[in-house]
């Protein structure tokens, strides 16, 4: 059987129609999208916009939604790198090694991923041959 589908003006996003949710004005929207992106219960997102749980459940299930609350998130993480950036850099120059050592694990797990198979690299006249097996 196909699934009907509501294009009611009524509706913000074309849905299922068995799982119309009520009109939200984009202040709700917005709102619970930043609340979320800021790790904020779910509990008090409900509270804080005055919406139903089911309507927050049906929110998080919408691709749109989803997309907005990744989009924030990403924003609000990208204004601590620099800082975040700086503390490892400082943590490689140590004088415990065990910290140097877990500074650097950090730094080659978020860049070595990224190289292609058996490509060279050049970091700061340090050449390493990175062969993958």
């Amino acid at each position: 059987m196909e699934e009907e589908f509501s294009t009611d003006k009524t509706t913000e996003r074309n849905v299922a129609v068995d799982e119309v949710m009520p009109v939200l004005s984009d202040g709700v929207w917005e709102k619970a999208s930043t609340l979320i992106s800021m790790g904020t219960s779910l509990e008090e997102v409900q509270t804080s916009c005055g919406i139903s749980r089911t309507t927050l459940w049906r929110m998080r299930k919408d691709p749109e939604f989803v997309s907005c609350v990744a989009e924030k998130s990403r924003k609000n993480f990208a204004v601590l790198l620099p800082d975040a950036l700086n503390e490892i850099r400082s943590e490689l120059t140590h004088s415990d090694a065990r910290i140097r050592q877990r500074a650097a694990k950090i730094v080659l797990d978020k860049t070595l991923p990224d190289l292609q198979q058996s490509e060279t690299l050049n970091l700061t006249g340090i050449k390493v041959q990175i062969e993958y097996k």
